[in-house]
């Protein structure tokens, strides 16, 4: 069901029996209308009758009190004025048979939120219609979603105030029992929103836009879009929407990254975690009744607290509550009463424990409604924006591939297939063949564990939680880096049982010495004179320099260095040409230029089903009261080729 359920007194007056025939009565002006309701307001010819919607009554949520502004200003009534909205049975969207009518002629009187009934030409219609007109069912509920609050911060501990300053009405229900409050749900649309400030005495949420305007290169573009190919089409798909709009200056890199991150984790969602109803039917509605949509919004809110980043739109619900409400707010959605009388240890022990109860849910995934789940999914998706943070600048110059287990990885050798023969008329096409590489490595597995406090937990510490995420964020950026800068280090042997940088591969540099104009130009050639194995000229072009720190300023004089075209002898050809990269655990004397990993590979890096980052998973301690978590990464990485390198061994 879409919006947070209210209930409202259905005005109506048992009349004649149902005609045989009737006319839908049509929509009324808001000026025909009378400032007050008639008590007889039921018409068995028009089969309809006209129902008080909402008075904006205060509701009490976890945490603080509803109201909703009713007011012309406030109410978004576009959809029900163009197409009218459905009158369901008890906000079941499941089923076509739970449609009853229809709600048309919605308009406000007397402060309050009124529309006109229409009900349907159908078994269940009929049936409804029956109760309605004798009186038998009085009760009806609204669904809506909010596009603006106005938050109130009253003195002392009384709850703080959240007025909807603006929302919209997408439908209403008939109901046997008014609903309770807490059991309330609601929806939302992807218009952005700020996040809100619990401790803010009054201001108003509204849209906001990103207005940066930082670019994607066109190679970080190609990787950008590249990344999301292991997740689906419709994440690919995503992808270059947001490469489309980075271009057209409408969202930021950064933006684009956590959009396209956040994307792919509903998608692996959607297709994972359907919520089944008693009927069979998988519900997939943004509501939050959907237990897959609540998990996702409460992570959100988790993620964007540990980020300090804007909150999605759906998240500022639980924005102002702690992990001990968030745990409330799941098991009420259970069915648990009597919240407020549960202490928080004992909140959050139920909240720890799947729904056992509910058989719906999909067998296995214990990820929809529970607190470890919530807590995996935030922590997760902040871990995986630290450890980008944290990566060293050597995977620059590697491939990144993705590896479906830990046997080893091959791969075809590229050097030697030439090129393509001439083919005279009527020709036989020749066979070429290709050979499987020799130099294989594997993904293995790091890990560690470590736990979070019950009293951490209790006290909502979630910058303890945070600072641990960056803390395993770094831990694996570190033994990444640590691998790949042994590599380069330790110069290992290849399947020739040559070095990868030596002079039987042409790729090390003879005159030893600190990067200068001369010795750039003599790695140039050297890549450029690269061929492969039956003397086809590889020509790899240099994009690269990397070193450690020892020739970091040396680096960035030389190749920024400006071009003089009146002064040949003293032109620069490398400015602007190479990219610098720096990582401190190289050797300090060697530096390195490399070319493009994607035209000529030389070092190559692989994850474990392309999961680039580490992973948490958390379970309840048994040897000491808190949780207990364990992280781990899945990596690999190898010199496959050694052409589209050169080392200068430095001085």
């Amino acid at each position: 069901m879409s919006g947070d359920t209210r209930n409202a007194a259905l005005h109506i007056h048992a009349m004649d029996a149902i005609s045989d025939t009737w006319l839908v009565q049509a929509g009324q002006d808001q000026e025909t209308r009378k400032a007050t309701l008639s008590a007889a307001t039921y018409d068995a010819k028009s089969r309809t009758v006209d129902a008080v919607l909402s008075q904006g009554a205060s509701v009490p949520r976890w945490g603080y009190i509803e109201n909703l502004e009713i007011s012309e200003q406030a109410i978004d009534l576009g959809r029900a004025k163009s197409l009218g909205v459905k009158l369901l049975d008890s906000h079941n969207q499941s089923s076509i048979d739970a449609v009853l009518g229809s709600i048309t002629n919605c308009r406000i009187e007397n402060g309050a939120l009124i529309g006109t009934i229409n009900f349907a030409d159908t078994d269940a219609g009929r049936n409804a219609e029956g109760m309605v007109s004798r009186g038998e069912l009085t009760g009806i509920s609204i669904g809506y979603r909010v596009t603006q609050w106005k938050i109130s911060k009253p003195s002392g501990d009384d709850p703080e105030i959240r007025t909807a300053t603006g929302w919209e009405l997408l439908e209403a229900s008939l109901v046997s029992v008014p609903a309770d409050p807490q059991a309330a749900v609601r929806s939302f649309s992807n218009h952005s929103q700020k996040s809100m400030e619990p401790n803010a005495m009054t201001h108003i949420i509204s849209q906001t836009e990103d207005t940066t305007t930082t670019r994607f290169s066109s190679e970080q573009a190609i990787d950008f879009v590249s990344s999301a190919a292991p997740f689906g089409q419709n994440t690919r798909k995503k992808a270059e929407e947001l490469v489309r709009k980075n271009s057209a200056g409408k969202v930021s890199i950064e933006a684009a990254r956590q959009a396209l991150m956040k994307f792919a984790g509903e998608e692996q969602n959607a297709a994972t975690s359907g919520f089944r109803g008693s009927a069979g039917a998988v519900l997939t509605e943004p509501t939050y009744d959907n237990p897959s949509f609540l998990a996702q919004a409460m992570s959100d809110a988790l993620y964007a607290r540990m980020s300090g980043s804007e909150p999605a739109p759906e998240a500022c619900e639980f924005m102002g509550l702690s992990v001990p409400q968030m745990a409330g707010e799941i098991i009420s959605r259970r069915g648990h009463r009597d919240i407020h009388r549960m202490s928080a240890t004992n909140i959050i022990a139920v909240a720890w424990e799947p729904d056992a109860s509910r058989s719906h849910y999909p067998a296995g995934n214990h990820a929809v409604g529970t607190l470890p789940a919530l807590l995996e999914s935030s922590g997760n998706r902040f871990l995986q924006e630290k450890f980008a943070a944290f990566e060293s600048p050597i995977k620059q110059v590697g491939r990144r591939q993705s590896a479906a287990d830990f046997r080893e990885i091959t791969g075809i050798d590229l050097s030697g297939i030439g090129t393509l023969d001439e083919l005279p008329e009527n020709s036989e096409i020749k066979f070429g063949y290709f050979k499987s590489r020799k130099e294989t490595y594997r993904v293995k597995t790091y890990a560690k564990r470590f736990g979070l406090s019950r009293q951490a937990i209790i006290n909502d510490d979630l910058g303890a939680f945070a600072d641990s995420m960056i803390a395993l964020a770094k831990a694996g950026a570190e033994r990444e880096a640590l691998l790949m800068a042994d590599l380069l280090n330790a110069n290992p042997p290849m399947a020739d049982s040559n070095p990868v940088f030596s002079t039987e591969h042409a790729n090390l540099d003879a005159s030893a010495g600190a990067p200068d104009i001369d010795r750039l130009s003599a790695a140039r050639l050297a890549l450029r004179s690269q061929t492969d194995q039956d003397g086809t000229p590889v020509n790899v072009q240099p994009r690269f320099i990397l070193s450690g720190a020892k020739h970091e300023t040396t680096i960035e004089k030389l190749v920024a260095t400006t071009l003089h075209p009146e002064q040949v002898s003293s032109a620069n050809p490398f400015a602007g040409r190479l990219v610098p990269l720096v990582d401190p655990r190289l050797d300090s004397d060697p530096w390195y230029v490399f070319g493009d990993p994607q035209m000529s590979t030389s070092l190559e890096y692989a994850y474990l089903n392309d999961e680039f980052a580490p992973k948490i998973e958390i379970k309840e301690a048994w040897d000491h009261l808190g949780t207990g978590y364990r992280a781990y990464h899945d990596f690999g990485c190898a010199f496959i080729d050694w052409r589209g390198a050169f080392k200068n061994p430095g001085v």
